[in-house]
């Protein structure tokens, strides 16, 4: 809980690279070791729904998931082996991994 606290003040302080259903989905494939390049369209969609005017006012109008992969993976913001090429990614598998890592699918 301390961690989501922590991540939280700094969505106060900054735009974080960080959408509900398209951190969830890229969290969830590398949660499967599974690629997310290969779910691109997937991803893209799902961004297209998170999208909003937030998003655009602090990524741009026509901001892509490609925008936020963009921006690198920041060493203080790494937890563990949660660490993406982008900050995006690795924003990502910090929120959902513990969540993840628990969730029982019997």
């Amino acid at each position: 809980m301390a961690d989501l606290i922590d991540l939280r003040a700094t969505g106060l302080r900054e735009p974080i690279p960080f959408a509900a259903k398209t951190s969830a989905e890229y969290a969830a494939l590398r949660f499967r070791d599974r690629q997310p390049e290969l779910y691109r369209k997937q991803l893209d969609k799902l961004w297209l729904e998170d999208r909003d005017e937030a998003y655009e006012r602090f990524f741009g109008a026509k901001a892509s998931l490609n925008d936020l992969l963009a921006q690198p993976s920041i060493a203080s913001e790494v937890r563990g082996n949660l660490v993406e090429p982008s900050r995006f990614g690795t924003l990502a598998r910090r929120v959902f991994q513990p969540l993840l890592s628990v969730e029982d699918l019997r």
